[in-house]
């Protein structure tokens, strides 16, 4: 009897495509943090001045790899374009506060932000402005993934 019932569970098994089948979804990953990132900056829905649809300055680029963001925004007059860069694995925490999603706790120069009338000025905060309260949540969560798997110094962590 035994024998037929490891027969079975072994068709059901191999039916349903092996082991990997009944596997939990891993979650969501840093490739799928920076897709979320990209994709909120192209839908306007993240703004650099705190206006809603960035009345004044919008984002136009966007890419992330690893633990390393790097997004440029416009002044929507066109007189300035700033360059920022996010460097995860110096940052410690992402919190929502008051319509934004911030980077706090972070290392001087964690944040950097370059233009042509200031040059290169390196900080240890960011904020991030959201249409909604949905969006600052799905936001806050991409940010500590990012932050969580890239202070991450070895498996033991």
């Amino acid at each position: 009897m035994n024998k037929l019932i490891k027969a079975s569970v072994l068709a059901v098994i191999v039916s349903f495509g092996g082991a990997n089948a009944f596997a939990a979804d891993s979650g969501p990953t840093v490739s799928d943090a920076h897709e979320l990132i990209g994709d909120l900056i192209g839908r306007g829905l993240l703004s650099p001045d705190g206006q809603t649809g960035g009345e004044h300055a919008i984002y136009s680029y966007y890419a992330g790899s690893g633990c390393t963001s790097n997004a440029r925004y416009v002044r929507k007059d066109g007189s300035d374009e700033t360059s920022l860069r996010i460097e995860w694995s110096a940052i410690s925490s992402a919190v929502k506060h008051d319509g934004t999603v911030g980077i706090a706790e972070s290392i001087f120069g964690a944040v950097s932000y370059t233009d042509a009338e200031n040059g290169t000025r390196q900080i240890n905060y960011g904020k991030f402005y959201t249409v909604d309260e949905n969006t600052r949540k799905r936001l806050e969560k991409a940010f500590n993934l990012l932050i969580r798997s890239c202070n991450k110094g070895s498996k033991f962590d």
